[in-house]
């Protein structure tokens, strides 16, 4: 009979090191044939890719039958108003939306409603002068987002649909976003739907990113995310992007783009942007 062993919940940064670090406890927390009880009392800060997975995490288990009863920080402890405030105490049972006031915003989303993604992008997430960029590259930026949102609810069969947390750090000045599903992958998605299995997580990620390409069509309009906005973005602003799914792992930072393996995985997407709020004014090329 499986036994209950209580697991503390890494705390780890938004690099490559902290990305590997949680992603491992991730598969080993599924791979487990115990009932795995989460442990946040020594929880005293948490980023957007751990809350992410965590409720990932706790959503799998919950399908398996695995998730023991979650230990929760004291009152002493100032994350657990952060915690209630997302609804993880009430996890599984009651996903829900909330905010934590005007700096960070937790989202489940299990259908498409352009119009709710784009206002969540634009009102909560880039929200009103926090980042000094024009309104016609704000709304480019959006309609790139809106599809990464969109492969995650249409392309990945996740049956999570995806799940997207964002914060602004007034004194760091940066604002963050992670949109995460647990469907079948890009690279495993563009393997598919190519017909090559041969296809390397690295050159699959690469199609998938090229503008115009898609394993979708709407009517003669193929749509595609295309990475190349987001790279051209990376370089100027000195922010950085990581984009894991399957076995692969890109990573952004500033001017220089690498790729690496995971060792374990990970079955699903996560997408991992931060934008630096500095005083320069960003807009797109040929803009007056």
């Amino acid at each position: 009979m499986p036994r209950t062993i209580r697991v503390q919940v890494p705390q780890v940064s938004d690099n490559p090191d902290g990305f590997n670090v949680i992603l491992n406890f991730y598969n080993q927390m599924l791979a487990s044939s115990n009932t795995i009880a989460l442990d946040f009392r020594q929880t005293t800060f948490i980023e957007q890719h751990t809350i992410n997975l965590t409720l990932a995490l706790m959503y799998r288990l919950y399908k398996l039958n695995r998730l023991g009863t979650t230990i929760w920080p004291d009152r002493s402890n100032p994350i657990i108003g952060h915690l209630n405030n997302i609804g993880f105490t009430r996890l599984p049972m009651n996903l829900r939306n909330a905010s934590f006031g005007q700096q960070q915003t937790f989202q489940v989303y299990r259908h498409r409603n352009d119009r709710q993604l784009s206002d969540f992008l634009k009102d909560l997430w880039l929200g009103e002068k926090r980042w000094n960029a024009s309104p016609a590259l704000q709304t480019y930026i959006i309609s790139k987002l809106l599809e990464i949102f969109l492969n995650g609810l249409e392309h990945s069969d996740s049956p999570l649909g995806i799940i997207v947390c964002a914060q602004f750090y007034p004194k760091l000045r940066e604002l963050k976003l992670n949109v995460l599903d647990i469907g079948i992958g890009i690279p495993n998605n563009v393997r598919r739907y190519k017909m090559d299995e041969s296809m390397t997580a690295e050159e699959a990620l690469d199609w998938a990113f090229v503008s115009g390409n898609t394993t979708i069509k709407k009517g003669s309009l193929p749509r595609g995310i295309g990475l190349d906005l987001f790279s051209q973005l990376m370089r100027v602003n000195e922010g950085h992007l990581d984009l894991i799914s399957n076995e692969g792992y890109l990573i952004f930072r500033g001017s220089e783009k690498s790729y690496s393996e995971l060792k374990s995985g990970f079955q699903g997407t996560m997408f991992h942007l931060v934008i630096k709020c500095d005083d320069a004014y960003y807009k797109l090329q040929g803009e007056a």
